[in-house]
């Protein structure tokens, strides 16, 4: 049997503000808002059809994790906890040749920079592409989501999956099942300053987003007011800062990714920790102007915008403390699927 060959590449995010409010039940009974943007950290999925060198005729291997799962068809798939993204979107786009998936990330895994997002659209376009179906536009997103929300039970929004499928700076507006996209087309002196301001820092605690959704969603659900008016807040975040980045005012951008970071803290006290408090030390007093936890925050990744000419003290500072820097850049291109 002839062997083919799809692989398909999607960039993670950096989502400024409003993230949270993408996710039901806010998304549903309010409507949600979230400014993000696409960067060159991506997730990659290798599909080999045909002939896989191999005696299963499935093969799922995740690079970052270092493992490998085999079975003899796709129904007898479990979901165990290894490579589960995998194996449930197989499932919902399943093939009927021979076949083998490579996983791999430039993210750390439970990074807060969307990877599974990343992960699911890069699976579902290279699966749809196997198969002939020839999915498109908001069509790999939305299946990505279902498959994550639906089959894998993790509550979670849809702004990851979006930034992967459609790279760029965007502003987008969610009212369940609705998602808006406006692009944002920026200055290239706007682009360039963000660029030069910008630190990525991993705190080194890898977490679960979805244990940190339930709290949060669970206090939004008993009326705690701190939690009702922080979603609140993060949305007001998001809409102010649209306008800020179009009009390149950067001074209210620090601004509003502060008061973000505060409104994202207040949704539950399991959103920051120790380790993320002593990051914001370090970082504010060498020259970051702002900061905030990404994704669900509880640690994975930070992101800081620093005052001019002080990010690489900022970076050497976190570093030294024991942080781990990681270079970016935004990514415009979305996602990439090719058939070699």
């Amino acid at each position: 049997m002839e062997t083919r060959k799809i692989t398909a590449k999607a960039p993670t995010r950096i989502d400024f503000a409003g993230g949270w409010t993408d996710t039901p039940p806010f998304s549903t009974e309010h409507g949600g808002s979230v400014v993000n943007a696409a960067i060159s950290l991506s997730v990659e999925v290798e599909i080999t059809l045909g002939r896989t060198g191999r005696h299963r005729n499935v093969t799922i291997r995740s690079v970052d994790y270092g493992t490998t799962v085999e079975a003899n068809n796709i129904p007898s798939l479990k979901l165990d906890g290894h490579s589960d993204f995998s194996k449930a979107a197989l499932k919902s786009l399943p093939v009927k040749s021979p076949i083998e998936i490579v996983t791999s990330s430039d993210a750390p895994p439970g990074s807060g920079l969307g990877g599974s997002g990343a992960l699911g659209v890069a699976l579902v376009a290279a699966l749809s592409t196997a198969r002939g179906d020839h999915l498109i536009g908001h069509e790999v997103p939305k299946r990505a989501h279902t498959i994550e929300v639906d089959e894998l039970k993790v509550l979670g929004g849809k702004q990851d999956q979006y930034a992967a499928m459609f790279g760029g700076f965007h502003y987008m507006r969610f009212r369940d099942p609705v998602v808006e996209m406006l692009p944002l087309p920026l200055l290239d002196i706007t682009i360039d300053k963000l660029r030069l301001n910008s630190l990525l820092v991993y705190t080194g605690q890898s977490r679960t987003s979805g244990d940190i959704h339930r709290n949060v969603i669970e206090a939004y659900n008993s009326g705690n007011r701190a939690t009702l008016r922080a979603f609140d807040e993060l949305k007001i975040a998001a809409d102010e800062m649209r306008h800020a980045l179009l009009t390149n005012d950067l001074d209210l951008f620090a601004e509003l990714l502060n008061s973000n970071w505060q409104a994202q803290k207040a949704l539950h006290p399991s959103i920051t920790n120790e380790r993320i408090e002593k990051a914001f030390s370090i970082a504010l007093s060498h020259g970051a102007l702002a900061g905030k936890a990404l994704g669900a925050g509880g640690g994975g990744c930070l992101y800081f915008f620093c005052g001019n000419g002080a990010r690489d003290d900022v970076g050497k500072a976190l570093g030294d403390a024991g942080f781990r820097i990681l270079d970016f850049d935004f990514e415009f291109r979305g996602l990439r699927c090719e058939t070699l």
